[in-house]
């Protein structure tokens, strides 16, 4: 990562932080870079968009013709995020669908390379089974685990 991304990300975190928003840390940041480093997808779903800290982190790892979709159920946050992603060079390869995850998920088709799972943490049980199905075969899966982004 060059340091005008780490500026761009450490802005994202600030702006996040003083909103309310949650963010991934900068470890968590860098443990999805390597995760979907190590399998160049093609296609990632995102649940849970922010301002786009995750989603940045994850598209600069997308295979040349990828594209990260990701879904935020508030349209202010999901303009920042576009903004943000703009900023970073991949607003392209980059789709943010606002709405409800619960709802948007059975609208989207698979497969998937890797989801995922930073939204509302209550609606990762009843999401698992329609995500599970939305993944390719050998394909990755992770949740954070709080809003600091432990996975």
């Amino acid at each position: 990562m060059n340091a005008q991304e780490e500026q761009l990300l450490s802005e994202v975190r600030a702006r996040s932080e003083a909103d309310g928003v949650p963010a991934i840390s900068p470890e968590t940041g860098w443990l999805i870079h390597v995760l979907a480093a190590s399998i160049a997808p093609r296609r990632i779903l995102e649940i849970g968009t922010g301002y786009g800290c995750s989603g940045i982190h994850l598209a600069r790892e997308l295979a040349p013709e990828g594209m990260l979709f990701t879904v935020e159920r508030d349209p202010a946050r999901a303009a920042a995020a576009r903004q943000h992603f703009d900023r970073a060079g991949l607003g392209g390869r980059v789709s943010v669908m606002v709405g409800e995850a619960a709802r948007l998920i059975h609208k989207v088709a698979g497969p998937f390379d890797l989801i995922v799972q930073d939204g509302s943490k209550d609606q990762y049980e009843t999401a698992f089974d329609r995500l599970v199905s939305l993944l390719r075969l050998e394909a990755c899966s992770c949740r954070t685990t709080s809003s600091g982004g432990a996975m």
